[in-house]
């Protein structure tokens, strides 16, 4: 028996700023200019929004799935958008993290019965062309339950899949 959900994923410095603003600095298309830590970081820093208006991959799932693939066909289950609690008796999470309350959204899998150890549930974010070499990722997971299992993330480019993360351990929400 056991979850894993995930929230409020995030790619960072991934993509290069404008050259008007100093080098740790992302210009707005209004003209102002913020820390580029602050871009894709799901929270309006511009005026007019452009520093979250063409984030790929980024993603609080409250509207939809935001380019990410849950539903592989080449894995064994699927990743769900859900709210509240999960079906298994507590594993998964109250509340999502993004709002905090049961009527915020998050994406899970069900590790409780039918899932069998070894069986794969994979999650795509959206391709990026020619991302920065420090790009980052984020996100927020809460694992519970008994037969928990793990949760691997790879970076998968056209020639190569590199394992950069795993997590084996019973945690609520934490980034």
């Amino acid at each position: 028996q056991g979850d894993i959900a995930i929230d409020d994923v995030g790619f960072h410095r991934c993509f290069a700023g404008a050259e008007e603003c100093m080098a740790d600095e992302f210009q707005c298309t209004s003209g102002q200019c913020i820390p580029i830590d602050k871009v894709c970081d799901l929270v309006q820093d511009c005026f007019d929004n452009s520093d979250e208006s063409s984030c790929t991959g980024n993603c609080n799932f409250e509207k939809d799935t935001c380019g990410w693939e849950l539903d592989a066909a080449y894995d064994d289950f699927n990743w769900i958008i859900a709210q509240g609690t999960t079906g298994s008796y507590n594993t998964g999470p109250d509340n999502d993290h993004t709002l905090g309350t049961p009527a915020g959204h998050y994406v899970y899998v069900e590790g409780s019965y039918p899932r069998v150890k070894g069986d794969a549930a994979w999650m795509m974010s959206p391709w990026f062309v020619n991302p920065t070499y420090n790009c980052q990722f984020s996100f927020w997971v809460h694992m519970m339950g008994s037969n928990i299992g793990e949760l691997n993330i790879y970076v998968i480019t056209t020639s190569s899949r590199d394992l950069v993360y795993t997590s084996l351990r019973n945690k609520t929400w934490c980034g």
